[in-house]
């Protein structure tokens, strides 16, 4: 909607046109300042025909968004490691008054983890996502508007005056906008939510890992291993009520950190292991027979291993108790073997080679923060589908 804002004739376009033509810089978050102000002197119902207006760019809006907070945490991880000169983040909004810059946020390889990226995107976009979240709020409620008697007549006439489009180009048809309501006003079941969680408590206590569901859930550690492994995986939850958040919304990245230790708590690596469509339960139910069935190995292999703090340890573990894992290292194989992932990444900067494990489980934790406006700009995107592009 701030964008938008800029793309008509409105006073915030000609007050960033006069600023272009002194040549002058514009003074700080003057873009976002300036939509804002003209849009909180709108009229409620001026401001929800622009949210109309922008229902169609939200995807990629969002998308665009995404990839910058992506592009920002790897940024500060490779300051804060020492790997990227401090001084490269001058050129970022987000670093303009140095505090970010000069707060160090990750200290080792280690502290590169979700609950550390969790925080630092909160902590930098986390005004953002909330002025995104009115604007999706204004969208649903203007869906809602629509469908009552007259109402669309009267968003046409201001539609109009603010952009000079035909109607059909700003407003979706009569029956999308009752179907988008009825999309938008249906709640989720809680209990199919809870209907679900006790059918796969129920299949998880049948092989023997209640505890280790009753451990993650209270926000503790929860360890699977198998006797004739010499490793174990421990898990780690991220954050209070997953339970519930990961069942209604699947997929992804398991919402538990999963460390990779020897049987003597020596730690090798950690691991990102992804689940398309899969709830919660049923991906700590996978991870549980990948270990009970003596299948751990092809786990080990699937998965992607980042923040190995001592690679040489680690190296010399795997070439005694599993050789066939040390491709998964960002180093030579045994014999001087070049492994597939060192050969992807040569002639890659130390920046490269350093961010390369880190890149897969980053943009999940990343898109993690952001689920809650991925499935609402999806959903609005939905009810908009075939509805004209608006300009």
């Amino acid at each position: 909607m701030e964008a938008s804002v800029f793309d008509a004739s409105t006073p915030a376009a000609r007050s960033l046109d006069e600023l272009l033509a002194r040549d002058a810089a514009l003074p700080p978050h003057f873009l976002r300042n300036t939509a804002r102000a003209y849009l909180d002197s709108a009229s409620r119902q001026e401001r929800m025909v622009w949210a109309l207006r922008c229902v169609q760019a939200m995807p990629l809006a969002l998308r665009f968004l995404r990839e910058r907070v992506e592009f920002v945490v790897q940024t500060k991880a490779l300051t804060d490691l020492g790997v990227r000169p401090r001084s490269e983040m001058a050129w970022l909004a987000e670093f303009a008054d140095a505090r970010p810059a000069a707060q160090k946020v990750f200290s080792g390889l280690d502290d590169v983890s979700q609950p550390k990226v969790a925080r630092f995107v909160e902590q930098e976009y986390g005004s953002t996502f909330r002025l995104l979240e009115e604007d999706l709020n204004l969208a649903e409620e203007a869906l809602s508007w629509l469908a009552q008697p007259g109402a669309r007549e009267h968003a046409r006439t201001i539609a109009q005056h603010l952009f000079r489009e035909s109607a059909s180009e700003v407003l979706p048809s009569v029956n999308k906008v009752r179907r988008a309501e009825s999309r938008i006003e249906r709640k989720k079941d809680h209990r199919h939510i809870r209907g679900a969680i006790k059918k796969s408590l129920a299949l998880l206590s049948r092989f023997g890992r209640q505890r280790e569901v009753q451990l993650l859930v209270s926000g503790q550690r929860a360890v699977l291993s198998h006797p004739d492994s010499p490793f174990k995986l421990e898990l780690v939850p991220h954050f209070a009520g997953w339970l519930e958040e990961r069942t209604r919304r699947p997929g992804g990245s398991a919402p538990f950190e999963i460390h990779l230790l020897t049987k003597d708590n020596v730690q090798l690596s950690r691991l990102c292991v992804l689940f398309a469509d899969t709830p919660v339960l049923d991906q700590l139910l996978a991870l549980s027979l990948y270990v009970d069935t003596g299948n751990e190995m092809e786990l080990l292999e699937k998965a992607n291993w980042f923040g190995v703090s001592n690679e040489g340890q680690t190296r010399s573990l795997l070439e005694t108790h599993a050789p066939n894992l040390l491709k998964k290292l960002p180093t030579c194989g045994p014999a001087g073997a070049r492994s597939r992932s060192i050969a992807d990444l040569l002639g890659a900067s130390p920046e490269e080679r350093t961010w390369a494990p880190f890149r897969a489980p980053v943009s999940q934790w990343v898109s993690s923060a952001m689920d809650g406006l991925t499935h609402r700009v999806a959903r609005l995107s939905a009810a908009y589908a075939g509805t004209p592009a608006l300009a």
